[in-house]
């Protein structure tokens, strides 16, 4: 007597959360034991698996386990970011950032030196929610329907204790497109060892109608040699739009006043004009002076494209848009300072 339905799905889904767990370790190896597993499965169900069925389900797995490993390297990237904003930020680190990371990742694509990081963060363009919803329509030959429910949309991220929601956000994506990636291939296995007509020819084709990237092994390795670029990258950012939101300069003393002329003159202090200003008459609201060290020891030496090296107060102001109430500065501009005059 053959096996069950259930039976087979009780094995495939045991077979895949191993996979899962070994594809962010090593990739090679995750490939490798889930073609071992599907051939014992076979053998155990007395499954006769013909050349195209093997070649679909490879074919699942392999493109399973490229995600698997890239959506790792972000998420790790990620967590080294916000641990260390958390930990120059202290008591900051709970303020809100008007900041959207997917957007950092998606800029990567057009900066010829962030090739390899791109080509890492690219399965972030996927929408696996289409892709479910074009699994769907397949028909009951696949039966997506029976995978998906409580699956797509499970937010996990409290395991990685990220208390800045502009990372949350992030990893957020990552781990609903996890959910519903498995979903896609349990079903796809599943419907596959059932005898699904033309397995390989409907495995390409979904993947066609649903937009997805076919994901090749090549030029990943070369991103790993930029994790830390990626972590700087992050980090950067999100110093940046808590600088541009809650940091304020502010001028002290009749020298100050003499030099930059009254508040709300419309006057603008850029960067050359920054510099004849000392720093004795400074004042800086919303990074106190060890946060600042930290940020200057951090970034005054490190510099990404279109991320300058920060290295003092002035740099707060010209590069990442602190604020000097009643002035202009390269950064911030007063509207009022253009109103029509009649």
């Amino acid at each position: 007597m053959g096996h069950s339905q259930d039976w087979y799905e009780g094995k495939i889904n045991y077979f895949q959360d191993q996979f899962e767990k070994q594809a962010v370790i090593n990739v090679v190896n995750a490939v490798n034991y889930a073609n071992q597993q599907i051939q014992l499965l076979a053998l155990q169900g007395a499954i006769k698996l013909e050349k195209e069925r093997t070649e679909a389900l490879a074919f699942l797995f392999d493109q399973q386990a490229q995600r698997l490993i890239r959506y790792a390297f972000i998420q790790e990237a990620l967590t080294e970011a916000s641990n260390d904003y958390m930990g120059i930020m202290l008591t900051e680190a709970h303020k809100p950032l008007d900041l959207s990371l997917l957007f950092t990742f998606v800029a990567f694509a057009v900066v010829p030196e962030f090739a390899a990081l791109a080509n890492a963060a690219k399965v972030l363009a996927d929408d696996w929610k289409e892709a479910i919803a074009t699994a769907k329509a397949v028909g009951k030959v696949l039966d997506i329907g029976k995978y998906t429910s409580g699956t797509g949309g499970n937010n996990r991220t409290g395991a990685f204790g990220v208390i800045n929601q502009v990372v949350r956000e992030v990893l957020s994506r990552i781990l609903d497109d996890e959910a519903r990636m498995g979903v896609i291939v349990q079903a796809f296995t599943v419907a596959l060892f059932a005898g699904a007509p033309r397995p390989l020819q409907l495995v390409q084709d979904f993947w066609s109608q649903a937009g997805l990237q076919t994901i090749q092994a090549t030029g990943f390795s070369a991103a790993q040699n930029y994790s830390d670029a990626l972590s700087d990258i992050i980090l950067y950012d999100m110093l940046n739009a808590y600088t541009s939101q809650y940091v304020t300069i502010s001028l002290q003393g009749q020298y100050a006043l003499m030099m930059t002329g009254f508040p709300n003159t419309c006057q603008t202090l850029d960067s050359d004009k920054l510099k004849d200003i000392p720093n004795g008459v400074v004042k800086v609201s919303g990074l106190n002076d060890e946060q600042r060290e930290k940020i200057y020891e951090r970034f005054s030496n490190v510099s990404r494209p279109g991320r300058p090296a920060v290295s003092s107060w002035r740099d707060l102001v010209s590069l990442w848009g602190a604020a000097i109430p009643g002035y202009q500065t390269d950064r911030r501009v007063d509207a009022r300072c253009f109103a029509p005059k009649y």
